[in-house]
Protein backbone atom coordinates (compact mmCIF):
# COMPACT_ATOMS: atom_id res chain seq x y z
CA UNK A 1 0.00 0.00 0.00
CA UNK A 2 1.29 3.44 -1.08
CA UNK A 3 1.78 5.96 2.59
CA UNK A 4 -0.72 7.74 3.62
CA UNK A 5 -3.59 6.34 1.84
CA UNK A 6 -5.92 3.73 4.70
CA UNK A 7 -6.35 0.52 2.75
CA UNK A 8 -10.28 1.24 3.56
CA UNK A 9 -10.33 3.99 1.99
CA UNK A 10 -12.26 3.13 -1.72
CA UNK A 11 -14.86 0.73 0.63
CA UNK A 12 -15.66 4.06 2.48
CA UNK A 13 -16.14 5.90 -0.50
CA UNK A 14 -18.68 3.93 -1.67
CA UNK A 15 -20.45 3.09 1.04
CA UNK A 16 -20.67 7.04 1.41
CA UNK A 17 -22.02 6.93 -1.90
CA UNK A 18 -24.50 4.45 -1.69
CA UNK A 19 -26.25 6.13 2.04
CA UNK A 20 -26.64 9.50 -0.27
CA UNK A 21 -26.34 9.03 -3.69
CA UNK A 22 -25.58 12.02 -6.25
CA UNK A 23 -25.89 13.11 -9.44
CA UNK A 24 -21.73 12.89 -10.08
CA UNK A 25 -22.02 9.58 -8.00
CA UNK A 26 -24.55 7.82 -10.75
CA UNK A 27 -22.41 8.93 -13.48
CA UNK A 28 -19.06 7.94 -12.06
CA UNK A 29 -20.17 4.26 -10.60
CA UNK A 30 -21.64 2.92 -14.37
CA UNK A 31 -20.97 4.48 -17.73
CA UNK A 32 -24.38 3.67 -18.54
CA UNK A 33 -25.80 5.73 -16.59
CA UNK A 34 -24.25 8.43 -18.48
CA UNK A 35 -26.51 7.04 -21.56
CA UNK A 36 -29.20 7.46 -19.24
CA UNK A 37 -28.86 11.33 -18.28
CA UNK A 38 -28.60 12.45 -22.24
CA UNK A 39 -31.86 10.75 -22.89
CA UNK A 40 -33.42 12.09 -19.85
CA UNK A 41 -31.82 15.77 -20.94
CA UNK A 42 -33.53 15.33 -24.79
CA UNK A 43 -37.17 14.25 -23.13
CA UNK A 44 -36.74 17.36 -20.88
CA UNK A 45 -36.18 19.69 -23.64
CA UNK A 46 -38.82 17.96 -25.99
CA UNK A 47 -42.15 20.53 -24.54
CA UNK A 48 -39.59 23.75 -25.78
CA UNK A 49 -40.60 22.50 -29.57
CA UNK A 50 -44.09 22.02 -28.79
CA UNK A 51 -44.25 25.63 -26.78
CA UNK A 52 -43.54 27.01 -30.50
CA UNK A 53 -46.97 25.97 -32.22
CA UNK A 54 -49.89 27.94 -32.17
CA UNK A 55 -52.60 28.31 -29.74
CA UNK A 56 -54.61 30.41 -32.74
CA UNK A 57 -57.81 29.10 -32.64
CA UNK A 58 -57.86 29.02 -36.50
CA UNK A 59 -55.20 26.23 -36.31
CA UNK A 60 -55.60 24.85 -32.89
CA UNK A 61 -59.44 24.33 -32.39
CA UNK A 62 -61.09 20.51 -33.28
CA UNK A 63 -64.39 22.61 -34.26
CA UNK A 64 -64.89 26.25 -35.57
CA UNK A 65 -68.76 27.25 -36.02
CA UNK A 66 -69.33 30.75 -37.99
CA UNK A 67 -72.19 32.42 -38.69
CA UNK A 68 -72.31 36.18 -40.54
CA UNK A 69 -73.61 38.20 -43.22
CA UNK A 70 -72.67 38.63 -47.44
CA UNK A 71 -72.74 41.39 -49.27
CA UNK A 72 -72.78 40.34 -52.85
CA UNK A 73 -72.87 41.40 -56.14
CA UNK A 74 -74.62 39.43 -58.56
CA UNK A 75 -73.88 39.04 -62.15
CA UNK A 76 -76.30 36.18 -63.41
CA UNK A 77 -76.73 35.72 -67.48
CA UNK A 78 -79.73 33.02 -68.11
CA UNK A 79 -81.50 31.09 -71.15
CA UNK A 80 -84.19 28.77 -71.58
CA UNK A 81 -84.17 26.88 -74.87
CA UNK A 82 -84.90 23.89 -76.46
CA UNK A 83 -82.55 21.38 -76.85
CA UNK A 84 -80.00 21.66 -79.93
CA UNK A 85 -81.50 25.28 -80.52
CA UNK A 86 -79.45 28.86 -80.56
CA UNK A 87 -79.26 30.05 -77.38
CA UNK A 88 -79.34 34.10 -76.26
CA UNK A 89 -78.45 34.30 -72.47
CA UNK A 90 -80.38 37.30 -70.82
CA UNK A 91 -77.95 39.48 -69.06
CA UNK A 92 -80.06 40.52 -66.28
CA UNK A 93 -77.46 43.18 -64.69
CA UNK A 94 -77.39 44.06 -67.81
CA UNK A 95 -80.79 44.91 -67.97
CA UNK A 96 -80.78 46.75 -65.17
CA UNK A 97 -81.30 44.45 -62.19
CA UNK A 98 -80.08 45.75 -58.83
CA UNK A 99 -77.40 42.82 -58.81
CA UNK A 100 -76.81 44.10 -54.68
CA UNK A 101 -77.90 41.68 -52.06
CA UNK A 102 -77.17 40.53 -48.90
CA UNK A 103 -78.09 37.24 -46.97
CA UNK A 104 -77.01 34.86 -43.95
CA UNK A 105 -73.75 33.11 -44.10
CA UNK A 106 -72.82 29.76 -41.89
CA UNK A 107 -69.72 27.45 -41.92
CA UNK A 108 -68.68 25.01 -39.88
CA UNK A 109 -65.21 23.23 -39.28
CA UNK A 110 -63.89 19.98 -38.29
CA UNK A 111 -60.40 19.51 -38.10
CA UNK A 112 -60.06 17.22 -34.95
CA UNK A 113 -57.14 14.60 -36.82
CA UNK A 114 -53.51 16.03 -37.49
CA UNK A 115 -54.02 16.57 -41.71
CA UNK A 116 -57.41 16.53 -42.74
CA UNK A 117 -60.13 19.16 -42.30
CA UNK A 118 -63.86 18.98 -43.03
CA UNK A 119 -65.60 22.29 -44.00
CA UNK A 120 -69.43 22.78 -44.68
CA UNK A 121 -70.30 26.32 -46.17
CA UNK A 122 -74.11 27.53 -47.14
CA UNK A 123 -75.54 30.89 -48.00
CA UNK A 124 -78.05 32.08 -49.92
CA UNK A 125 -78.40 35.21 -52.99
CA UNK A 126 -81.54 36.49 -54.17
CA UNK A 127 -82.58 38.74 -56.64
CA UNK A 128 -86.25 40.25 -57.43
CA UNK A 129 -87.07 43.31 -59.75
CA UNK A 130 -88.68 44.55 -62.68
CA UNK A 131 -87.85 47.03 -65.45
CA UNK A 132 -89.02 47.32 -69.31
CA UNK A 133 -87.37 46.09 -72.05
CA UNK A 134 -85.95 47.66 -75.12
CA UNK A 135 -85.75 44.38 -77.49
CA UNK A 136 -87.48 41.44 -77.81
CA UNK A 137 -86.65 38.14 -75.20
CA UNK A 138 -87.22 34.99 -75.46
CA UNK A 139 -87.46 32.69 -72.50
CA UNK A 140 -88.71 29.43 -72.81
CA UNK A 141 -92.05 29.93 -74.45
CA UNK A 142 -92.06 32.72 -72.82
CA UNK A 143 -91.70 35.70 -75.66
CA UNK A 144 -91.42 39.03 -74.22
CA UNK A 145 -91.78 41.91 -77.07
CA UNK A 146 -89.52 45.40 -77.23
CA UNK A 147 -91.30 47.38 -74.57
CA UNK A 148 -92.63 45.14 -71.94
CA UNK A 149 -92.55 44.99 -68.54
CA UNK A 150 -90.18 42.10 -67.28
CA UNK A 151 -90.33 40.93 -63.69
CA UNK A 152 -87.71 38.53 -62.07
CA UNK A 153 -87.06 36.90 -59.07
CA UNK A 154 -84.08 34.34 -58.59
CA UNK A 155 -82.77 32.73 -56.21
CA UNK A 156 -78.98 30.67 -55.59
CA UNK A 157 -78.48 28.51 -52.59
CA UNK A 158 -75.10 27.03 -52.26
CA UNK A 159 -74.19 24.01 -50.39
CA UNK A 160 -70.25 23.66 -50.52
CA UNK A 161 -69.00 20.32 -48.33
CA UNK A 162 -64.73 20.43 -49.20
CA UNK A 163 -62.24 17.68 -47.40
CA UNK A 164 -58.87 19.07 -47.01
CA UNK A 165 -55.03 17.39 -46.67
CA UNK A 166 -52.48 19.20 -44.85
CA UNK A 167 -49.42 18.15 -46.89
CA UNK A 168 -47.45 20.97 -45.33
CA UNK A 169 -48.05 21.42 -41.29
CA UNK A 170 -45.90 23.44 -39.73
CA UNK A 171 -46.44 25.06 -35.92
CA UNK A 172 -47.45 28.04 -37.31
CA UNK A 173 -49.25 27.61 -40.66
CA UNK A 174 -50.22 24.98 -43.37
CA UNK A 175 -51.05 24.15 -47.10
CA UNK A 176 -52.11 21.45 -49.19
CA UNK A 177 -54.81 20.55 -51.18
CA UNK A 178 -58.53 19.06 -51.32
CA UNK A 179 -61.71 17.88 -53.23
CA UNK A 180 -65.32 18.74 -52.31
CA UNK A 181 -68.56 19.52 -54.03
CA UNK A 182 -70.29 22.56 -54.96
CA UNK A 183 -74.15 22.17 -54.91
CA UNK A 184 -75.85 25.16 -56.54
CA UNK A 185 -80.03 24.90 -55.38
CA UNK A 186 -80.91 27.77 -58.47
CA UNK A 187 -84.59 28.85 -58.68
CA UNK A 188 -87.31 31.62 -60.48
CA UNK A 189 -87.92 32.58 -63.38
CA UNK A 190 -88.70 35.85 -65.46
CA UNK A 191 -92.67 37.04 -65.92
CA UNK A 192 -94.09 39.37 -69.14
CA UNK A 193 -96.07 41.71 -67.02
CA UNK A 194 -98.57 45.05 -67.94
CA UNK A 195 -96.62 47.56 -67.35
CA UNK A 196 -99.54 49.58 -66.08
CA UNK A 197 -101.57 47.39 -63.95
CA UNK A 198 -99.12 45.37 -62.74
CA UNK A 199 -100.84 42.15 -64.25
CA UNK A 200 -98.91 39.31 -65.30
CA UNK A 201 -99.24 37.97 -68.78
CA UNK A 202 -97.55 35.03 -68.37
CA UNK A 203 -94.23 33.74 -67.18
CA UNK A 204 -91.62 31.07 -66.89
CA UNK A 205 -90.02 29.62 -64.17
CA UNK A 206 -87.49 26.84 -63.75
CA UNK A 207 -85.19 25.71 -60.70
CA UNK A 208 -82.70 22.46 -60.38
CA UNK A 209 -80.36 21.69 -57.58
CA UNK A 210 -76.46 20.89 -59.44
CA UNK A 211 -74.06 19.31 -57.70
CA UNK A 212 -70.35 20.88 -59.47
CA UNK A 213 -67.03 18.72 -58.32
CA UNK A 214 -64.04 20.45 -57.76
CA UNK A 215 -60.46 20.13 -56.50
CA UNK A 216 -58.72 22.59 -54.47
CA UNK A 217 -55.57 24.01 -52.99
CA UNK A 218 -55.25 26.04 -49.46
CA UNK A 219 -53.33 28.04 -46.67
CA UNK A 220 -53.66 29.06 -43.15
CA UNK A 221 -51.03 31.23 -41.22
CA UNK A 222 -51.31 32.23 -37.46
CA UNK A 223 -49.76 35.51 -37.70
CA UNK A 224 -50.03 35.64 -33.61
CA UNK A 225 -52.30 34.16 -31.34
CA UNK A 226 -55.14 36.36 -32.32
CA UNK A 227 -55.12 37.25 -36.10
CA UNK A 228 -54.82 34.68 -38.65
CA UNK A 229 -55.26 34.17 -42.59
CA UNK A 230 -56.58 32.12 -45.14
CA UNK A 231 -57.04 31.75 -48.53
CA UNK A 232 -58.19 29.05 -50.93
CA UNK A 233 -58.95 28.36 -54.71
CA UNK A 234 -60.81 25.50 -56.29
CA UNK A 235 -61.77 24.26 -59.75
CA UNK A 236 -63.39 21.82 -61.97
CA UNK A 237 -65.31 21.43 -64.87
CA UNK A 238 -67.35 18.38 -65.37
CA UNK A 239 -70.12 16.45 -66.65
CA UNK A 240 -72.36 14.44 -63.65
CA UNK A 241 -75.93 13.19 -65.43
CA UNK A 242 -77.71 15.95 -66.86
CA UNK A 243 -75.28 18.33 -65.52
CA UNK A 244 -72.55 19.85 -67.56
CA UNK A 245 -71.03 22.75 -65.76
CA UNK A 246 -67.59 24.41 -64.24
CA UNK A 247 -66.83 26.55 -61.03
CA UNK A 248 -64.43 28.42 -60.05
CA UNK A 249 -64.12 29.68 -56.49
CA UNK A 250 -61.83 32.15 -54.22
CA UNK A 251 -61.58 33.00 -50.90
CA UNK A 252 -59.67 34.49 -48.71
CA UNK A 253 -60.11 35.94 -45.11
CA UNK A 254 -59.10 37.31 -41.51
CA UNK A 255 -59.99 36.04 -38.27
CA UNK A 256 -59.50 37.92 -35.13
CA UNK A 257 -59.85 35.79 -31.62
CA UNK A 258 -60.81 37.87 -28.94
CA UNK A 259 -60.36 34.76 -26.93
CA UNK A 260 -60.12 30.98 -27.19
CA UNK A 261 -63.77 30.37 -28.06
CA UNK A 262 -64.78 33.94 -29.63
CA UNK A 263 -63.85 35.73 -32.45
CA UNK A 264 -64.75 37.67 -35.76
CA UNK A 265 -63.78 37.21 -39.50
CA UNK A 266 -64.08 39.31 -42.48
CA UNK A 267 -63.14 38.23 -45.56
CA UNK A 268 -63.91 37.75 -49.73
CA UNK A 269 -65.34 35.28 -51.85
CA UNK A 270 -65.42 35.46 -55.85
CA UNK A 271 -67.57 32.11 -57.35
CA UNK A 272 -68.01 31.60 -60.74
CA UNK A 273 -70.11 29.35 -62.51
CA UNK A 274 -71.60 27.84 -65.72
CA UNK A 275 -73.55 25.43 -65.88
CA UNK A 276 -76.06 23.67 -68.49
CA UNK A 277 -79.04 21.48 -67.27
CA UNK A 278 -79.52 18.62 -70.23
CA UNK A 279 -83.57 18.52 -69.19
CA UNK A 280 -86.94 18.29 -70.98
CA UNK A 281 -88.70 20.06 -72.77
CA UNK A 282 -85.72 23.12 -71.93
CA UNK A 283 -82.27 23.38 -71.29
CA UNK A 284 -81.68 25.44 -68.64
CA UNK A 285 -78.45 27.62 -68.87
CA UNK A 286 -77.21 29.35 -66.19
CA UNK A 287 -73.92 31.63 -65.99
CA UNK A 288 -73.58 33.73 -62.98
CA UNK A 289 -70.73 34.94 -60.79
CA UNK A 290 -71.06 36.27 -56.88
CA UNK A 291 -68.74 38.37 -55.98
CA UNK A 292 -69.07 38.39 -51.87
CA UNK A 293 -67.82 40.41 -48.48
CA UNK A 294 -68.65 38.56 -45.23
CA UNK A 295 -68.34 39.72 -41.12
CA UNK A 296 -68.79 36.39 -39.64
CA UNK A 297 -69.06 35.54 -35.66
CA UNK A 298 -66.78 32.28 -34.86
CA UNK A 299 -67.03 30.03 -31.86
CA UNK A 300 -64.36 27.45 -31.58
CA UNK A 301 -63.73 24.47 -29.51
Amino acid sequence: MSAGFPADLNTRRYADIAQSPTEEALLTRKPQHRTLSILLSLLASTPAVAQDATTNPTIASDWLISVGTAFTENDPKIGLAPDGARVTLIDLEALGIDPDDNDYYVAATWQAPRRWRLDFTTYVSKLDGGLFTDKDYTYGDLVIPAGSGLAMDLSSRFYVLNAHYSFWKKPRWEAGAGFGIYALDWAGGLALVNGDSGEVLGQETEDFLAPLPTLGLFARYAFTERLAGRVGVDWLSANIDKYDGEVFALSAGLDWWFSQHWGLSAGLDIVDIDVTVDDEPFNQYVNASWDSLYVKLNLAF
